[in-house]
């Protein structure tokens, strides 16, 4: 969908624009919009939420990286919003988004909205026993951030596949904000490097295959905070061989 030029403000994007004094939201006055329907008023722009899921699959296919994009359950659960995001791809073509949820509710969620238990990835932090139970059942892909939680799994679940989340001291936060997520603070989201080897030792007592490494980077991070993205990357595990 072709965009016309608009006024130039510091938050403006394709989308969400000033055009002649006036407030534009996904090429409609935004005025208008909550004349009809009320205020307060939320308004998704589902041309601009596509248009983000295809730039971001572009990138991860141009740098040759095996890649699934996932939307936040967390951050969207509105119902015509993921009817449009499910209706990106099918499931398991590279057009299609999966799901990353944090608890047992929004695992329900996704699967009662059209995602497969197969393309929902769990991340969360200290879990319940009953919490960290539905999880296991539910046959989604779990992250762990914590020893003690891989020990959890390890001793409900042997012989499973799970992902771990690291903590790579580093982190990224848009300018002026905190960061709270990774850094040299200690946070609950990761285990620091020091610890592998201990989390390596519970996947051999279990019989646990590590398939994914997972790492909170941020948020809301702009252009200034890309290079502290880069480094987080490039402390990661180095890539499997062929």
């Amino acid at each position: 969908m072709a965009r016309a030029a608009s006024q130039l403000t510091w938050w403006g994007r394709p989308g969400l624009e000033v055009r002649a004094g006036r407030l534009s939201i996904a090429g409609r006055d935004a005025e208008s919009i909550a004349r009809e329907h009320g205020t307060p008023l939320y308004v998704y722009d589902l041309v601009r939420a596509e248009e983000q899921v295809r730039a971001l699959q572009g990138a991860l296919g141009h740098a040759g990286l095996r890649h699934k994009v996932r939307l936040a359950l967390k951050a969207q659960r509105e119902p015509a919003f993921l009817a449009s995001v499910r209706g990106l791809g099918a499931p398991g073509t590279p057009e299609s988004v999966g799901m990353d949820v944090c608890s047992p509710g929004e695992i329900r969620w996704a699967i009662d909205h059209g995602w497969k238990a197969d393309e929902i990835s769990y991340t969360g932090t200290n879990m319940s026993a009953r919490d960290l139970d539905a999880v296991l059942e539910s046959g989604v892909h779990l992250n762990v951030d914590l020893l003690s939680q891989l020990d959890r799994v390890g001793r409900r679940v042997p012989g499973s596949s799970v992902g771990i989340r690291i903590n790579p001291r580093i982190g990224a936060a848009f300018t002026g904000g905190g960061q709270t997520y990774a850094g040299e603070r200690p946070t609950k989201f990761g285990i620091y490097p020091e610890r592998l080897e201990e989390a390596l030792d519970i996947t051999r007592r279990y019989g646990l295959t590590i398939d994914t490494v997972h790492v909170h980077a941020g948020y809301l991070y702009l252009s200034d905070a890309l290079p502290v993205v880069e480094e987080t990357m490039r402390r990661g595990p180095p890539p499997r061989a062929p």
